[in-house]
């Protein structure tokens, strides 16, 4: 029978497989290798024969040539043609054969070639009659020798190429040598290993065989393994135990009869199979199937189908795994309830529970955390959750997670977290290692609880603790907390009242013993009724013993007190040993400071009175003299008198207001008053100096400012007085403007009016504004005065202001000018008693005629004041009649008629406040009992006015007494009176 290609090459591919590629390869290999070596030394004898053929026709070439060159020197010394022609063609050859001999050795080619350029062009020249003869001789010479040492050099390198190359041609076939030798006795071992490879092959393919039958009925997993037609060739002890068949029983029989599994159908399991065969692959199949057993009973199972492949790789059979499921399924479904059941307690709670894996990602949170945090499990896993974390916190929380699960330890941390509202809440994040059964390491389990309540309960009671201790240790007296009867706190002041370094000596001591043996009882019995009671007790005095053994008597009240569930007090207690020793210190000092202030009262009053007298004297008797005929230079001497007078007075009254201010005896009286008055007063006062300096001096009222208000009219005069009068003397140029309106009331009873003060003079430096209102506070503080003045002017104004409950600012620009705010309060009057006060205020003289001057009574002590008022009234159009006592203005009055008596209040025999209530009570003064009284007196003091109104008198002139005001106070007399003076109403 004859073999085709294809079942040769069918051997040849069995006898490669089942005989070892790896040796054919080897033996392959070695017989390219020697072909290779073969090769390569043929090349060599072809270079050694050409080197050798290159070197006989140099040989050759220099023969020719010096045969050549022979010939033409015979032909030169005999002169014959013929041979010179000869030889010359004999040197071409030679030439001709060099140059292609100088192609095998191309490292001397060029000097070759330039030599044999240069015998030609010699060879050349000998043809050329125009060229000496021993001239080409010498140069055919010359280049003769070049070209045979050329040839000659040629030569030595032919035969060194050629012994190079015979010695490179031995070495390499003892090479080859060597390599065929080697290679053959490896081929030669490789095939002895190949042989003993083989049989050790087959020993361990049938150990093999064993172990795999032994493994088969060893192992949990039932195996069925089966031909390529789907019958069973084996079952192992488990798959006889899944099925229900024997091994015997199942030989032959379909896979299909024996393998049943459900609910795919026999056909399904057998098409499994053969799908498998037909594709060459291995089926796992891990839906839950049910195998049905041999006797019926069915339990789930796994299975997996996988080709047995020939030594060719071509599928011959497959075997079936089957995998018993029942227990695991109980397991599964056991650790479902279990799983569940865990998750519905981490659920059910408040606790926010999580759960990280080996690498510190989180890969659980329960429902309260997402409910907390409002977001989903999606956006909580791995490092999400750390975008919930306060980025102050932030750094603080990771670097404690990581340290822990690094170090395998449980940890506790507080941090805030962002809740659903967008808020920022605390929680305590405690979290541990867990591992499995086996001690693997799974990573972290930990739970959160909502601490922000707790944390603000424990905020606001540090904060409630904090404010105590600080209250309790800058208290001015002891303090100390008793529970159970001992401290539990005590405060510095109270530390230092027992006579103790640290408070640590008290603290936990027993109360009662540090109190008197005198009083311990009571003390007991009080901290029953604290403790147990629960009740206050009363302030009591009681005498505590210090640590030194002094004892100290203190006032000591408790109330009830609880202090982490235990009831105890709050016990303040302070010396009352110095308490008393100051009380009395206290009421001798107000002793002295009243018998001082009634002193200082008295002197002032006193000096007032004997100041005023004389001065009052003097400034009458310059009043008078200014009535007379002076010269020019008389009548300025008697005006600075005047003036200064008139400042003394004021001078007088500044220091007196200022004492009765700062001693509080200073009150107001208030009463209803025109407000165009004040504008008039001004004007009176301040027209004459303002015009005099080239000043205008401006008055407003607001149209809207009520006619009449109730208020302080001479305080407030005396307010407006004291800074338009600044304004005035400050002012050189320019004008001084006085601005009154009212402001929005605080009720409808009440009234403000603003008061605005401006003027053009030299203003104030910003330094001065702080002390201007200070007692005696000048603008210019120089030797060098322009201004004259106390400076007590502006600290009574705002004394007065204070005292009005009124507001005053200065706003001045140095140079520029200053403008005074002033802000006080009035009543409003009611619509009848406005009719009633303005017709009061504006009452005119009634209009029955009176004949003749009216008759003034001037009762006076004093001589001098007695000759100045009467001469003055004289020069005023009044009729005067003197008395210089209170006994003797009795006697006139009751003989005579008078319209009106100024009434001296200190005189000798009767004094003026006798006197006037004789006059308003006496019978005999019936008809004169109403007559008008104006004191006129020195007193001045607080209080003064008011004891003499008191009296019966209807008006008061202070001493000094001025015209203006004494025509004044005579006016307001007889007005009210009903008598009208005829006389002018001034004299100078």
């Amino acid at each position: 029978m004859t073999a085709g290609p294809g079942t040769w090459l069918a051997w040849l591919h069995d006898r490669l497989l089942h005989h070892k590629l790896e040796v054919w390869g080897t033996v392959v290999l070695c017989a390219l290798v020697c072909v290779s070596i073969a090769w390569l030394h043929m090349l060599h004898l072809n270079s050694l024969a050409r080197a050798t053929q290159g070197l006989q026709s140099i040989r050759l070439a220099r023969m020719e040539l010096a045969r050549g060159m022979l010939a033409v020197a015979l032909a030169d010394s005999a002169d014959s043609p013929f041979q010179l022609e000869q030889g010359m063609a004999q040197l071409r050859q030679a030439v001709q054969a060099l140059e292609r001999s100088s192609i095998n050795a191309p490292q001397s080619s060029a000097t070759l070639r330039f030599s044999l350029a240069q015998l030609q062009g010699s060879l050349a020249a000998l043809q050329d009659p125009s060229v000496p003869q021993r001239e080409k001789q010498t140069g055919l010479n010359i280049a003769y020798h070049a070209l045979d040492r050329q040839a000659e050099a040629l030569d030595v390198q032919g035969r060194e190429d050629i012994a190079a190359l015979a010695l490179s041609l031995n070495r390499e076939f003892r090479t080859a040598l060597g390599i065929s030798g080697g290679l053959l006795v490896g081929v030669v071992g490789l095939a002895i290993l190949a042989g003993r490879a083989r049989r050790h092959a087959e020993s361990a393919r049938r150990d093999m065989a064993r172990r795999h039958e032994i493994t088969l009925r060893s192992i949990g997993d039932g195996v069925i393994v089966a031909d390529a037609d789907g019958r069973v060739e084996l079952l192992n002890p488990m798959a006889e135990t899944l099925t229900g068949w024997t091994d015997a029983e199942a030989r032959g029989r379909p896979l299909a009869d024996v393998a049943n599994i459900v609910p795919e159908t026999n056909g399904q399991t057998v098409a499994t199979i053969r799908d498998m065969l037909a594709r060459g692959r291995s089926v796992s199949v891990l839906a839950p199937m049910l195998l049905a057993s041999r006797d019926g009973t069915r339990r789930p199972v796994i299975h997996s189908v996988a080709p047995i492949r020939d030594g060719r790789g071509r599928p011959v059979g497959s075997v079936l795994v089957l995998r018993d499921r029942t227990e695991e399924r109980q397991f599964q479904q056991a650790l479902a309830e279990s799983e569940q059941h865990y998750r519905t307690l981490a659920n059910s709670g408040t606790a926010l529970i999580w759960a990280s894996d080996t690498e510190k990602l989180c890969t659980y949170f329960n429902d309260p955390w997402l409910r907390f945090t409002g977001r989903t499990l999606e956006e909580e896993l791995g490092y999400g959750w750390v975008e919930g974390v306060h980025p102050e916190d932030l750094d603080r929380c990771i670097a404690i997670y990581a340290e822990a699960f690094d170090h395998r330890e449980p940890f506790s941390m507080e941090y805030r977290l962002m809740h659903a509202s967008g808020e920022y809440r605390w929680i305590v994040d405690s979290g541990g290692p867990r591992y499995d059964t086996q001690g693997e390491f799974l990573g972290y389990l930990g739970f959160c609880l909502d601490i922000s309540e707790r944390r603000e309960a424990e905020a606001a009671l540090r904060e409630s603790e904090e404010r105590f201790r600080t209250l309790a240790d800058s208290a001015p007296e002891g303090i100390f907390i008793q529970i159970d009867g001992r401290f539990a706190y005590v405060n510095e002041v109270a530390t230092r009242l027992f006579g103790a370094r640290e408070q640590e000596e008290l603290l936990g001591g027993h109360v009662p013993e540090l109190f008197h043996p005198n009083c311990r009882e009571q003390v007991c019995d009080r901290i029953r009724t604290l403790n147990q009671g629960q009740k206050q007790v009363p302030p009591a005095e009681e005498v505590i013993l210090r640590l030194d053994g002094s004892s100290l008597d203190v006032e000591v009240a408790a109330v009830p007190f609880s202090l982490a569930g235990r009831n105890g007090a709050l016990v303040f207690f302070h010396e009352v040993g110095s308490l008393k020793r100051a009380a009395e210190a206290m009421r001798q000092a107000k002793e002295a400071a009243e018998s001082a202030s009634l002193a200082k009262s008295e002197f002032l009053a006193n000096m007032s009175h004997e100041i005023r007298t004389p001065l009052n004297g003097v400034l009458g008797m310059l009043q008078l003299m200014g009535t007379t005929s002076l010269t020019a230079e008389q009548q300025e001497y008697v005006t600075t008198a005047l003036q200064s007078s008139r400042r003394l007075t004021r001078l007088l009254a500044d220091i007196l207001d200022l004492s009765r201010i700062e001693s509080g005896k200073l009150s107001l009286q208030p009463a209803a008053f025109e407000v165009s008055g004040l504008e008039d007063a001004v004007r009176e006062l301040f027209a004459l100096a303002a015009s005099e300096k080239g000043v205008a001096l401006e008055c407003h009222m607001a149209p809207d400012l009520p006619a009449v208000v109730v208020g302080d009219e001479a305080r407030l005069r005396q307010i407006l007085f004291n800074l338009v009068g600044n304004a005035v003397k400050f002012t050189q140029t320019g004008s001084v403007q006085l601005d009154m309106r009212p402001l929005p009331g605080r009720t409808d009873d009440t009234l403000r009016v603003l008061f605005c003060i401006r003027d053009t003079g030299i203003g104030m430096a910003e330094s001065l504004l702080k002390t201007i209102f200070e007692p005696f506070s000048q603008a210019e503080a120089a030797y060098t005065r322009r201004f004259q003045g106390a400076g007590l002017g502006l600290s009574i104004v705002r004394k007065l202001v204070t005292l009005m409950e009124g507001e005053l600012c200065i706003d001045s620009d140095d140079g520029r000018g200053t403008t005074a705010y002033l802000v006080l309060p009035f009543a409003r009057l009611p619509l009848r008693d406005f009719q009633t006060g303005a017709a009061t205020v504006r009452t005119q003289a009634q209009e029955d005629a009176y004949n003749g001057p009216p008759r003034v009574l001037f009762v006076e002590d004093d001589e001098v004041n007695s000759l100045a008022g009467v001469k003055l009234l004289e020069k005023l159009g009044y009729t005067p009649t003197a008395a210089m006592n209170g006994q003797e203005a009795l006697e006139l009055l009751a003989a005579h008629r008078f319209d009106v008596v100024l009434m001296d209040v200190q005189m000798p025999v009767l004094d003026g406040m006798a006197t006037t209530r004789a006059i308003r009570t006496a019978s005999r003064f019936r008809m004169q009992s109403r007559i008008p009284i104006i004191a006129m007196t020195a007193y001045a003091m607080t209080g003064d006015k008011d004891r003499f109104l008191a009296a019966g008198m209807d008006d008061y002139i202070a001493k000094p007494m001025d015209v203006d005001t004494l025509l004044r106070a005579l006016e307001r007399a007889l007005s009210r009176s009903g008598a009208s003076a005829a006389m002018p109403s001034a004299i100078m």
